[in-house]
Order: C-alpha cells, then structure tokens, then sequence
C-alpha cells in the first residue's frame, strides 16, 4: 500500500546500478504541451542519419520515451508514507536560440492563459512577461513547449505510478520552485497532469537552488567548487574537420557544451540536416560522446567538487531525515515536490556518491522513497527511475543512512567534527 514518497538517488563505496533499459513500465507517446488532453504532431528526427550508439544518447535529451520502478517495493508488508520529488526544468533555449527550427517554440501564450486561471500571483508574476509573444522572438534560456511537454509526460506518469498515494494518502504539501521562469512554467506543467489541485495551494519560491534558507548554508563550499576543475581538452582522434565545423555550428569550444548543444538540435529536428550538410561521421560524434563521458566522471569524482556538493545539501538530508524519523515528524509533509536546476540534482546526487557519465538531462528526475516497516521508517532512493543500492542494500533505514553520511563527512574532509562542524555551522 502507497502512503507516502519521497525521492533520491546515490551511494556509498560499493554501488548496485541497473541497466538503462531494464524498466518496467515504458510511456512511449507525445502531448500537447499546452493541454494534456491534446495531441501534437511532433518532428521525429531522421533516425537513419544516426548509428545506435550515438542515437542512444541523444534520445536521453528528448525523453522520447519514461519508464522506472517508482512505487513498487514488491513487498506488501512495507507502506509508503512519504514522497519527495526534485526534477530539473523542461528544455530551453540558448543565447543565440540557433538550436530551434521554429520560434513558435517560444510562443507560450495559451500556456500562460490557462495557467494563469488557477496559479496564485507571486508565481505569475515571474512568468508575466510571456503573456505576450512577438513574432520571431525569444528569451535566452526560457522553456519551451517541447520542455513544458516533457513536464506533462512525466506528471502523468508518476501520477499512474503512485495512483493509490495520491487518492488516499495525501494530507500535507511541500511545493517550493526557484525564482527562474522555466523552474515555474516546468512546475506548472508538471502538477498539472500529476495532481492539478496543487498549484492551486502555497508554493514557496525559494531563492536558493538548493532549495535552503540562509542559516542552512555551508560556509566554504564556493572555495571547494572554485577548486574543482572541469577538462576542457577534445578527443584527440577527431578530425580537425569535425571540430571545427562543430565548434562553428554549435558556438560551442568546449565538449561537454557542445555535445549538450547537439541534444537540444536533435530535439529540435535540425541536427540530422547539419549533420548531412557538412558530412560529420557518427563515428566522430561517438568518440565525443564517450570523451564527454569521461569529463563528467572525472569532474563528479574530483574531491573538491564532492565537497561543494556534500555542503550544498547537507541540511537537506540531515533535517528530512531528523523530520521523518522522530517526533518532528509532523513538520515532514506526505507529499514534497521541488522544480529545480542540474546544478541541484548535481548535489543531490552526488551527496548519495552516484557519479553517472551524462549530462543532467532536462525533465531529469531524483526521488525519495520513504517507507514504514513494523513502525520504523527505511528509505529507498531513484534517479531517473532506476533503483540505487547503498551498500548493497535497495532500502536502508535512518540509523543506516546516518553512518553512511558520518563515513562520507570523514573521508571528505579528514576529521570528525572540527572543520566540518565550523564550516556547516552544526550546534554541539
């Protein structure tokens, strides 16, 4: 039985990750990003033009297909009795918008009208500007409707996930959205297929991306990130030819940025023609892409990096935990949903030590499970709806998760409690 969730991905030393494609449930259809009961005709990209090793990363930035094992534990001696849900934003444009091949892309007119009949003002105002469009206009890294689609599909499929939850569980809410208009508009779309009445309730903005208040901030964690360096080099069995003719086309000198940059025109129906127009090999662009791959490993697995990372959300986990577990439990709600950055779930992740080798795709989705067994509380943790194992385990309880994070406190920072405990402000 379904009584509550709550969602997160990662672990500790020894790590159990499924395979990609291992889902149980798979939503293969596209909507109408400015109503959910309304059908698109959407361009498919020319598949033909790609090989199956570069076509199956560039099909993670479209969300072309859902799947995941969220809200089936498959034991019915366990109930769930709390949800937390964390996703980053819908697709966007870029400064330059060269990867839509058609600004009516940017035209989220109807979606404001209807959103704005049951939104309450603070949100709507961070939106205002697009209750008008210009012809041929766009905003640098606004959402678009492909992004506000991703967002529907998505709701409507946690909402088939966690169907019994939500009919009968709910009785507290915990929405929060930061201050950027494709954070609300994602939000929006979102709740609007997976629990409408919600958007109608208080939403909190939070001027954090990480969603903490002053007093919850780490000091030195900007030390850390600044110390954490990202390669910026390119394969070196690329063709010259290839490089520049990507760098041209993308605006792009980096290979993490351009490859990103090839998943939005994929998306958008406009790689396959550059691709045959200046005759770059899928060959080449496997070999960016298993580079890119390498970057981000190497980046995520830097010491300073998970340092920053481990002081952005250290209040988060600590406190949800403390909330869940003990007599403040009441302050915990059943149902938590934030509409966040990949900055944020960068954070999330690699609290729990999950490092994957791709980029944080938009619409990408962190969940926490939380579940109650003989009165006591265990959590289980997804990303992107694939089950992580801490220390072997697919659910581990508050004494569990604890050690975890005490272990972890002292292998980053090499000390039990003096730096740690002066940088994250922790009352003895």
């Amino acid at each position: 039985m379904l009584v509550g969730l709550v969602v997160m991905v990662g672990v500790f030393g020894a790590y159990s990750y499924q395979p990609l494609y291992s889902y149980d449930y798979v939503v293969q259809y596209e909507m109408s990003p400015l109503h959910p009961n309304h059908s698109i005709k959407h361009q498919i990209p020319n598949t033909k033009t790609f090989s199956s090793d570069v076509k199956t990363v560039l099909d993670k930035y479209c969300m072309k297909t859902i799947s995941g094992s969220e809200g089936d534990l498959g034991d019915a001696d366990y109930k769930l009795k709390s949800l937390f849900i964390l996703f980053r934003h819908g697709l966007r444009t870029e400064v330059t918008h060269k990867f839509i091949n058609t600004t009516d892309q940017c035209n989220l007119t109807d979606a404001y009208k209807r959103f704005s009949k049951t939104t309450f003002a603070p949100l709507m105002k961070i939106i205002k500007s697009f209750q008008k469009f210009k012809e041929g206009k766009c905003t640098s890294y606004q959402i678009t409707k492909l992004g506000l689609a991703q967002l529907g599909k998505m709701g409507r499929f946690l909402k088939n996930k966690y169907s019994d939850f939500l009919k009968s569980e709910v009785e507290t809410t915990n929405v929060k959205v930061t201050s950027f208009s494709r954070t609300v508009f994602s939000l929006l779309s979102f709740l609007e297929s997976f629990s409408p009445s919600l958007s109608k309730g208080e939403i909190e903005i939070s001027l954090s991306n990480y969603f903490l208040n002053e007093t919850q901030t780490c000091k030195g964690r900007s030390q850390y990130e600044k110390l954490a360096k990202e390669r910026k080099d390119w394969p070196s069995d690329i063709s010259s030819s290839t490089l520049n003719t990507l760098k041209n086309k993308t605006g792009y000198s980096k290979p993490k940025q351009t490859e990103l940059a090839l998943g939005k025109l994929y998306c958008f129906d406009t790689l396959s023609s550059l691709l045959n127009s200046t005759k770059v090999p899928n060959g080449d662009l496997h070999k960016l892409f298993k580079h890119t791959a390498k970057i981000l490993q190497d980046y995520r697995s830097d010491l300073n990096f998970k340092r920053s990372q481990f002081l952005a959300v250290y209040h988060f986990f600590i406190n949800y935990l403390a909330d869940s577990t003990t007599s403040r439990r009441a302050t915990t709600a059943d149902l938590t949903v934030y509409s966040g950055h990949d900055i944020t779930l960068e954070a999330f992740l690699s609290f729990l030590d999950f490092i994957p080798d791709e980029p944080i795709g938009f619409g990408a989705r962190f969940i926490i499970e939380t579940w109650e067994y003989q009165n006591s509380k265990y959590f289980r943790f997804l990303y992107q709806g694939q089950q992580i194992l801490i220390n072997n385990k697919f659910i581990s309880s508050s004494t569990e998760l604890l050690d975890f994070i005490n272990k972890k406190q002292i292998s980053l920072f090499q000390d039990t409690n003096k730096v740690f405990t002066k940088l994250c402000k922790i009352k003895k």
